[in-house]
Formats: C-alpha cells, sequence, structure tokens
C-alpha cells in the first residue's frame, strides 16, 4: 500500500527550490518511489532484479541478492529513509539533462555495519501519472472532507435540539440552573435563564452557529500566505482549498539550481563524492559518505 503524501525535507534551503512532495510504496520485491512539485512528477520503480543489478554494481552494505531475509532487510532500510527518521539523509541532485533528478539516500546500521547507501534515478513521470497518483487522491479526501464536515454538521444541530429541549424542560420543572452549572449564579427559572443567555456564560451551550463557525476557521486558521505554509498546511492534518494560487511564487525549471551528478555538495553530516559508472554497467557506479554523529 502507497505511503501518504509527505513533505520532502532536503539538508539544506533555497528559496528558488519549491516545496516537494514524496510519496513511495514498498513491496515484497520492489519499490516505487514518486516526487512531484505539484505541477511535475518524477518517479522510479524498480523490480527484485534490477535491485540486485543496481546494488552489485555500486557494492551496497547490505547484499540483497543472499537470500529473502537479507532483501527484506534492504527495502526496509530504504523505507526508513524514504520516512525521513532521525539519522537518516536524503539529498535532491540533477542527473543530466531531460530533467531527471537523483535523490541520494543514506542509511545508518546497527553495529559496526557501514551505512547503506542508495540512489534513485527519477525520470519524470507522464501527465497522466500525476493525475492519478497526486490529484485524484486529493479530489477523493475533499469528497471525504465535505461528507465528514456535513456529518458533524447535522450531529451538533440535533445536539443543539436536545439541550434546548432539557434547558426548556429544566426551566418549566423549577430547576435551578445554577445547581447544574456552577458558574452560574443561583436564580429562578425564568426567561433571563433562557439558553441564549446561559451560552454567554457557559461555553458551549449556546447554539452552534454554522456561518460563525465557518469565517472564524476561514480568517484565522487556513489563510496561510506564503505558498511553502500553504503546502505544510495542506498535508498535515487535512487538505482544505488550494485553489487561491495568488500567493504561489514562480518556480520556473528549478530543477536547474540543484547541483549535477557529478558535482560535490557540502552539506552537514554529509559528504557525497560521485563518479561516473563504467559504460558497461547498467548503472551509474557512485561513493556516498555519511558521517553520523
Amino acid at each position: 500500500m502507497p505511503s501518504a503524501w509527505r513533505i520532502l525535507n532536503l539538508p539544506y534551503t533555497d528559496a528558488t527550490v519549491p516545496p516537494l512532495l514524496l510519496k513511495y510504496e514498498i513491496g515484497a520485491a520492489d519499490y516505487s518511489i514518486w516526487i512531484t512539485d505539484l505541477t511535475l512528477m518524477w518517479m522510479e520503480s524498480l523490480d527484485r532484479k534490477r535491485i540486485i543489478q543496481r546494488s552489485f554494481s555500486i557494492d551496497t552494505s547490505i547484499d540483497p541478492s543472499e537470500g529473502s531475509d537479507q532483501f527484506r532487510l534492504f527495502l526496509q532500510s530504504l523505507e526508513s529513509t524514504l520516512e525521513q527518521r532521525p539519522g537518516t539523509t536524503l539529498d535532491l541532485v540533477q542527473d543530466g539533462g531531460d530533467r531527471k533528478l537523483l535523490l541520494q539516500m543514506c542509511t545508518p546500521l546497527p553495529g559496526s555495519l557501514k551505512p547503506l547507501e542508495w540512489f534513485l534515478e527519477l525520470a519524470l513521470a507522464s501527465q497522466s501519472r500525476l493525475t492519478t497518483e497526486l490529484v485524484v487522491p486529493m479530489l477523493g479526501q475533499q469528497v471525504i472532507a465535505k461528507l465528514e464536515r456535513a456529518s458533524l454538521l447535522q450531529q451538533l444541530k440535533e445536539k443543539d435540539q436536545v439541550v434546548t429541549k432539557l434547558v426548556d424542560k429544566m426551566q418549566s420543572d423549577g430547576v435551578d440552573i445554577g445547581r447544574v452549572f456552577p458558574g452560574i449564579a443561583s436564580s429562578k427559572p425564568g426567561k433571563q435563564n433562557s439558553r441564549q443567555a446561559l451560552g454567554k456564560v457557559v461555553k458551549g451551550l449556546d447554539e452552534f452557529d454554522e456561518q460563525q463557525w465557518r469565517d472564524r476557521l476561514t480568517r484565522n486558521e487556513i489563510s496561510p500566505k506564503e505558498y511553502p505554509d500553504l503546502i505544510s498546511s495542506a498535508f498535515k492534518n487535512g487538505l482544505p482549498d488550494l485553489s487561491d494560487s495568488s500567493q504561489i511564487p514562480k518556480y520556473n525549471n528549478w530543477w536547474e539550481v540543484l547541483s549535477h551528478r557529478d558535482s560535490q555538495r557540502e552539506v552537514p553530516n554529509q559528504i557525497f563524492d560521485f563518479k561516473e559508472g563504467d559504460e558497461n554497467t547498467s548503472q551509474s557506479e557512485f561513493q556516498v559518505r555519511c558521517c553520523f554523529a
């Protein structure tokens, strides 16, 4: 089952690089990874054979060809890095032309074992794939959110009716409201103890005002001004309306500011040294040295 979309946290900040989202699916003998900037999508899918071929070409610290247990451990290690657990590292660089990207991964292993070093060669996916993997699920979540909201509003209205009947009954029976709600001074039943008046003293006792509730949410909670904040808000606790794009900066060809595959970037706690692979190998060789405190 695919993971949820999540923010891809890179070890550096660059205002020209947009917020990126990451999703992955780890199978029993394969994996698929997607990255998107909400305009384009990149992905890589490898089966068992191609995973073993790449592992052999770069000499990984876990050999997935040694058996099912080692292969499972290999995939679990990749998954922990994709989950961005503490100690793992991810970095994104250019991978030649055609807007290809390379996601470098490093996973610490227990004991004296060397870290697992891996990379993903992300190719630009079709627009239909973007629709399938991102747009349709977002629309589905929006539909679910609408249904949930409608259900909650209906239940609030039903509870309002019950509370109103209870308050009216208490007043007609001469029950001292102050005995039920100690915050209210004891008084004789009467119109001065109507639910509207009591709601000003007891929070939650007044009738639910749907319009006031909507206005308060729109004004205070789901109106981030900056595009990165909007994305973080959208994928943190749900999917608010993303249609207002007035604050979205232009990220044209943002991948061009990334380091190239054959260059070296100084990143805290990481040193990357990539080399061109042998033309006879199916994957380009590389070296990654991860330093963990």
